[in-house]
């Protein structure tokens, strides 16, 4: 199973890279699972750009994020709650699991924070 989240962009941001990395990850690995997460209007782009078979082969959940522009003590809670919620996922699906997770100082530090 690949959890993909996108825990930044909003709207049409990153939308190629999202796009390339969902495509790579299912032809590297067709038989896994794929879930990604993502800001609602986000998850709606990186759909249409990957086109319907893609589309219809992976998860999309919302994912609530705090402001694009906020900063690293705004975002600081926030990126634990996603990060946590993230790796409890992991967790309740012992299949093989792989975690690839987009982000910025406050998403690496609660990174450290549950893995250490």
């Amino acid at each position: 199973m690949f959890l993909v989240s996108e825990s930044i962009a909003w709207g049409m941001e990153h939308v190629p890279f999202n796009a390339a990395l969902l495509k790579t990850i299912r032809f590297a690995f067709p038989d896994d699972s794929v879930c990604f997460y993502a800001e609602e209007s986000h998850l709606t782009q990186v759909q249409e750009q990957t086109g319907e078979e893609l589309a219809a082969s992976v998860v999309w959940r919302k994912l609530a994020l705090p402001s694009r522009h906020s900063s690293f003590y705004t975002r600081l809670f926030s990126d634990f709650k996603t990060v946590k919620f993230l790796l409890n996922e992991l967790n309740e699906n012992r299949e093989k699991n792989v975690l690839v997770i987009t982000g910025n100082a406050s998403i690496l530090w609660a990174l450290k924070y549950y893995v250490g």
